[in-house]
């Protein structure tokens, strides 16, 4: 066969070959289009659906607390994804280790009370002082419970925990980064809660005669190993303390995969057994 009547054959197959290239792409394209609108459609027709993540995080809070409260999905994500802990996801938990333990006790499960403080106190109180806390504890005599807990938010960095046993007059400093460096500066957080019971007791209670505080650095409590669990960590602590246990306890970093998971669980039915 001659070259040019060759040609003139590929020729015709190369332009069928390429348009028919060119009609396949065009059909994928008009039914990703048509996709795309379906999926509008479906987005418009159920507004509440919690299946846009954006729409679930940027909504109003979505999970309620017994107390009232909500948490939003962005904040509940950082639970689950590991990340730090913002005082949202804090003061929820500890509001629900404080709803447990009042349900406990007002049953007679147990007569070890318990009250949480906000995780905002101790910035205020380091702000404004006394004076500027003095309202936070209007409505409740804290001296009638056995612990009292006091997150502590570092800069927005880091976490721990102060715990005041009052029975046993005993301020316990709790960290999951424990620096022998920084001692000084744990006793200086202790001592700010220490002055700040008295005041209570001598401006609300008329408690003129205050007993000294014992203060101590706890040092025998599991370590994080990461640079973002801390939050989980003085969840732990908490959960642990609120159930009359002391120190040491019996978890690792290696377990917080477990306990994260834990506590989403709980938050997500608003309830602590």
């Amino acid at each position: 066969m001659a070259p040019a009547r060759l040609w003139r054959i590929w020729r015709w197959r190369f332009r069928f070959f390429w348009l028919a290239c060119i009609d396949r792409a065009g059909r994928r394209a008009r039914i990703r289009s048509a996709q795309r609108v379906e999926r509008k459609k479906d987005a418009a027709a159920a507004p509440d659906s919690l299946g846009s993540v954006a729409r679930a995080e940027n909504a109003a809070p979505i999970w309620q607390l017994p107390n009232g409260e909500g948490i939003a999905g962005r904040d509940l994500a950082l639970l689950v994804d590991g990340k730090w802990l913002n005082s949202e996801i804090i003061n929820s938990y500890f509001s629900l280790i404080k709803v447990r333990s009042d349900r406990l006790y007002k049953n007679s499960s147990s007569k070890f009370r318990t009250h949480c403080f906000s995780s905002f106190f101790y910035t205020k109180l380091q702000i404004a002082g006394y004076e500027g806390v003095r309202r936070w504890t209007k409505n409740i005599n804290i001296f009638d419970h056995d612990l009292l807990l006091f997150p502590v938010n570092h800069n927005n960095v880091h976490w721990s925990l102060v715990a005041a046993h009052l029975k046993n007059h005993r301020i316990e400093y709790y960290d999951s980064l424990l620096c022998k460096s920084k001692t000084k500066a744990y006793i200086r957080i202790m001592k700010s809660v220490d002055e700040y019971l008295r005041e209570e007791g001598a401006n609300k209670h008329s408690m003129t005669s205050v007993q000294n505080w014992q203060l101590c650095v706890v040092d025998n409590i599991p370590q994080q190993t990461d640079g973002s669990s801390c939050g989980v960590f003085i969840c732990a602590y908490a959960e642990h303390l609120t159930r009359g246990q002391s120190p040491p306890f019996y978890f690792s970093s290696s377990d917080i995969y477990n306990i994260q998971a834990k506590m989403t669980t709980q938050m997500l039915r608003g309830f602590i057994p």
